[in-house]
């Protein structure tokens, strides 16, 4: 019996030991991502799917980080919560004159509600109307890199009206710190790469150099850089979306910088 609490002391110093060592081995792995999908119905016209009338459909297709380091996965998981969250929050200030910045405070269920409100506001002030509303959002991975994961968040929704509206979020996270990299952080000559990103938008285009930006909805005919861009293998990866320089039926414009052009005006540290 005398040695029991020896015995006791060795399992339980082993125990610790070994948890430790799980615990490093798990923080070491590799980051991966877990899908998942979530509909939700709202409204009497949801009863019959194949003659919908009056309904209210939000799917949401997910993707998680797991594993890896963890300031890197919570960074990811984050913001696309946040991004699905700024969805919601648009839609339920949709009859407003700008986005009520309370509507942040909100759960997800409650901006749920409050989408719900917004669309039968909708269907009893146009009742001629087909109020079959619906909000579609995607998640996945661009690129998956040695020091860069480029994610996508992608936004559909119908609200009434002649088509659907699409828009696309990129977002590049560095693997060591999980910050957001934004552009201007990766450009040390602004001139000389807003003049090979025209260049490159043109060859997309088929517009010659000469050509004006005439049809386009570039500020008074100039140039300008979109609002998202990836990090990826081949190089900087430039997407427009719908309505932001062209009309909505071109669809985004997408094209890839190869880094061979970039190597003096860009810092390629983060994209090799």
């Amino acid at each position: 019996m005398k040695y029991i609490p020896c015995v006791m002391l060795a399992i339980c110093l082993w125990a610790c030991k070994d948890k430790s060592v799980i615990d490093n081995q798990i923080s070491q792995k590799e980051i991966s991502f877990a899908r998942d999908s979530i509909k939700s119905l709202f409204g009497e016209g949801c009863k019959n799917m194949d003659s919908m009338t009056n309904c209210l459909m939000i799917s949401e297709y997910t993707m998680t980080a797991i594993g890896g380091d963890s300031l890197v996965s919570k960074s990811i998981n984050d913001s696309m919560a946040y991004y699905f969250q700024q969805t919601l929050v648009n839609i339920a200030s949709y009859g407003e004159d700008s986005t009520n910045q309370s509507y942040f405070a909100l759960t997800k269920a409650e901006l749920m509600q409050k989408v719900v409100q917004e669309h039968d506001k909708q269907s009893k002030e146009m009742p001629d109307m087909s109020h079959n509303w619906s909000v579609e959002t995607f998640v996945d991975t661009v690129n998956i890199l040695s020091k860069v994961i480029a994610m996508q968040y992608t936004e559909s929704t119908y609200l009434g009206g002649a088509h659907p509206n699409t828009f696309t979020s990129l977002l590049n996270f560095d693997r060591k710190t999980g910050k957001t990299i934004l552009l201007k952080d990766l450009i040390k000559d602004e001139k000389s790469f807003l003049a090979i990103a025209e260049s490159e938008f043109r060859k997309n285009q088929e517009l010659k150099p000469e050509d004006s930006f005439e049809g386009y909805f570039f500020e008074n005919g100039t140039y300008a850089l979109p609002l998202n861009y990836a990090i990826s293998r081949e190089g900087l990866e430039l997407f427009y979306n719908p309505y932001e320089v062209a009309s909505y039926a071109q669809g985004p414009i997408v094209f890839v910088i190869p880094y061979s052009v970039l190597g003096n005006v860009m810092d390629l540290s983060l994209c090799q």
